[in-house]
């Protein structure tokens, strides 16, 4: 079989590949690419991918791979070498992207990736970052789509603020922050415009979740959510309803009430309505009521399954 013929038939992994970090199992590969063209499944334009045609996949790539003429050298295979409960290893396939695999995908020269290294780190980067980009696929989709429309209709094209220590930062950077997904946003009740209600229901996703960034997060986007009412909150209409949900999901779980107590004490830096407004004549105690807006936060940690847990 040529080159280009290769490239063709395993360019899905590839993709997938590249998308999440470098290597993956057989059962990854079988959930990940069913998740990832689940559209095109659904609507009958491709096949199921199921356990027999990934291994087929496998298999014959390796006897490719180990003929001494062979030239395709963008995908590894090799056995795993994890071991069961039982001291046996589970002997399944493991592909990977090699470093001219990595150059064919986005042309960076980074080295092969390891699935099983030490500690199995690795696995885990893997797995999360398949989750944030494949399993959250739709939410990723919405995150976008909220994103301009914030920026386009309820910002009126000044689209940055100024922050407590008088730096300017541009909303699109506080709302592309690459651990944060906006699942949702409501900006009015039902078709009623003049009734506001603004809403935010986020999902934030960090391996291992950093108490100082998770502040930090929130944060901006409460400073996004006072930025809308400050243009278009006025003495006459009534103060809208303002709420932020948060999911966060990690590998492993934090002190969440250890976390509580950090956040009780950061010091906000966004706080855009009480830099701009603290000396208006017109204040709303709206430091008092803002501080209630945070609805819910949840907790979840994730498995090699893709499975969440709430703790």
């Amino acid at each position: 079989m040529t080159k280009e013929k290769l490239i063709k038939k395993y360019d899905k992994y590839i993709q997938l590949l590249g998308e999440v970090g470098g290597a993956l199992d057989v059962e990854d590969f079988i959930f990940l690419l069913n998740v990832k063209y689940s559209k095109e499944i659904s609507e009958g334009t491709m096949k199921e991918f199921t356990y027999s045609k990934v291994v087929r996949k496998f298999r014959e790539l390796n006897k490719v791979l180990q003929k001494e003429d062979n030239d395709f050298e963008l995908l590894n295979v090799y056995r795993s070498t994890i071991e069961k409960e039982v001291g046996v290893p589970e002997n399944i396939y493991i592909m990977c992207l090699t470093q001219k695999g990595w150059y064919y995908y986005d042309k960076s020269r980074r080295g092969e990736v390891k699935f099983e290294s030490t500690g199995k780190d690795i696995m885990k980067m893997i797995r999360f970052k398949a989750f944030k980009r494949i399993v959250c696929k739709e939410h990723n989709e919405n995150h976008q789509y909220a994103v301009e429309f914030i920026l386009k209709y309820y910002n009126k094209k000044v689209n940055e603020i100024w922050l407590r220590n008088k730096k300017i930062v541009e909303l699109e950077e506080i709302l592309s922050n690459d651990k944060l997904i906006i699942k949702s946003f409501i900006f009015f009740r039902g078709d009623d415009e003049v009734e506001p209600c603004f809403n935010l229901e986020v999902l934030y996703i960090q391996d291992t979740i950093v108490y100082k960034h998770l502040c930090e997060t929130i944060d901006g986007l409460l400073g996004v959510l006072e930025r809308t009412y400050a243009l278009y909150a006025n003495d006459d209409t009534s103060i809208p309803d303002i709420e932020l949900k948060i999911d966060c999901v990690s590998t492993n779980r934090i002190n969440v009430s250890r976390f509580i107590k950090y956040r009780n004490k950061y010091q906000r830096v966004y706080s855009y309505y009480d830099f701009v407004h603290k000396n208006s004549l017109s204040k709303k105690n709206f430091r008092a009521f803002f501080g209630k807006t945070i609805k819910r936060t949840n907790y979840y940690t994730m498995n090699s399954k893709y499975e969440l847990t709430k703790y």
